[in-house]
């Protein structure tokens, strides 16, 4: 079968929640496509046909790697919609639970790349209000992909503000309950205005059901789930067979919040806070392997320690440790005015500056320029240790007191995001050098801490 000469179907795929979908070759672009095709007996409707088109209105109104690309858009022979859109190879998220709970890692890799594609989806005013397993598709490397945008609403701006303002302020119109009923959040069950929290809610009962490998809400209708969602908070994640984090427990009962106003604010502080566990768990399943390792390298060295001079000899250097790599992170202005911003800037340059010249920390530590930072507009811990591979940040803060400054100083694990020791202190407001040389010596003593301790724990 051909569709206006271009697409040759191939084979069926699935049925969407709007049409068949279908696997065709695309003649034009030699490339395989998935072809949706309205069924003739909903072609005549307008309203389906309204729908269908704001699919893939909705679906190209973005770019994102974990949302299912549209390539065109068009009508068959016979007057029936199409749409052509990329080909995801995989299988649904529905396919791979199947009444089985999946690896923690594995719970937070999917939500947190769900979380990001929302994050631009509602920033655009684009609400999905269908997330559910058989809508997110995993391919062979584990990305997702989201389907499916034929529930979305578009939001309209007003006062000609672009869509990218509304992620808080978009609601819809209401209407009768959409989205698989399982999964829709309870203002969708009660059929009243949405926004963007919905599809946070729908996401948390995706993470509970990826957790526990059983439904969260198990009502056949919306009535039914109603009388499950509304007065009752979900089963505790953790037992004896199957170990959540608390953390992990912490954002998925924050989603599932039946107030909205108590949820995550927005899909982006969700995919934060997903992204920041998914670390963590990295940092904790390394500790699970290089502990042992580093006992039995102990060991060994303890028989093969006059090797090091060998080495050295043969090398020409001497065997060091590995470097910690420093950064100093910007400084947040706390209540100031942005005429005192260069002042934190200018403090920032000669901290890192003099920090290098500590002659106990050769070898132990470098320190990335300060220029660096500012010309890749890097303003976290966890986005350092990203584009620079820095072990350690210090963050802080400055707030003018009348005749005094106040100024916070942290010093954070950049890959684990654990702060490790911090400090306040009090300046005059009329601060010189003295005031930039008693800032980089109480950082240096907190570098000397922290140095000292990982040298105690090294082997």
């Amino acid at each position: 079968m051909r569709v206006n000469s271009r697409y040759t179907i191939l084979s069926k795929l699935r049925a969407g929640s709007m049409g068949e979908v279908y696997l065709a070759r695309d003649a034009t672009l030699v490339r395989t496509v998935a072809l949706k095709i309205l069924p003739l007996d909903r072609s005549a409707d307008p309203k389906t046909i309204r729908r269908f088109k704001q699919e893939a209105k909705a679906a190209s109104a973005f770019n994102h790697p974990n949302v299912v690309a549209i390539h065109e858009v068009g009508e068959t022979e016979d007057g029936r919609p199409f749409i052509a859109m990329e080909h995801v190879e995989g299988q649904a998220l529905d396919a791979l639970l199947k009444g089985k709970p999946l690896a923690v890692e594995q719970v937070v890799n999917i939500g947190s790349q769900i979380a990001d594609a929302l994050t631009e989806a509602h920033a655009r005013g684009i609400i999905h209000r269908d997330i559910k397993p058989a809508n997110i598709m995993l391919t062979p490397r584990g990305q997702v992909k989201i389907l499916d945008f034929g529930l979305a609403k578009l939001g309209t701006t007003s006062r000609g503000k672009p869509k990218a303002q509304l992620d808080t302020q978009l609601e819809t119109t209401p209407s009768l309950p959409t989205g698989a009923v399982r999964f829709m959040s309870p203002e969708q069950v009660l059929g009243r205005p949405v926004d963007h929290r919905t599809d946070i809610f729908s996401l948390g009962v995706l993470l509970c059901e990826m957790i526990t490998g059983r439904p969260t809400f198990s009502g056949s209708n919306a009535a039914e789930n109603a009388d499950q969602m509304i007065p009752t908070k979900p089963r505790a994640l953790s037992n004896k067979l199957n170990r959540v984090p608390a953390e992990l427990e912490r954002i998925v009962t924050r989603c599932l919040e039946k107030n909205r106003e108590q949820r995550y604010g927005s899909a982006k502080d969700l995919c934060r806070d997903l992204r920041q566990l998914k670390v963590a768990s990295r940092s904790k399943a390394q500790r699970w392997i290089v502990g042992p390792l580093v006992m039995i390298v102990t060991l060994l060295l303890l028989f093969v320690s006059p090797l090091y001079k060998t080495v050295e000899r043969l090398l020409g250097v001497p065997v060091k440790a590995e470097q910690e790599r420093l950064v100093v992170l910007p400084f947040i202005n706390i209540g100031g005015s942005p005429n005192q911003q260069p002042f934190g800037d200018g403090l920032i340059e000669t901290v890192s500056s003099k920090l290098c010249q500590f002659g106990e920390f050769n070898g132990l530590l470098s320190v990335i320029p300060a220029s660096d930072t500012r010309e890749r507009r890097v303003n976290s811990a966890n986005e350092a240790h990203r584009q620079f591979g820095a072990t350690l940040a210090v963050t802080g803060s400055m707030q003018w007191q009348g005749d005094h400054l106040r100024l916070t100083l942290n010093l954070v694990d950049a890959r684990t995001l654990r702060q490790l020791r911090s400090c306040v202190q009090d300046y005059p407001a009329t601060t010189g050098s003295a005031f930039q040389d008693g800032i980089v010596l109480k950082l240096a003593q907190m570098l000397r801490l922290e140095l000292q301790t990982s040298a105690q724990k090294a082997p």
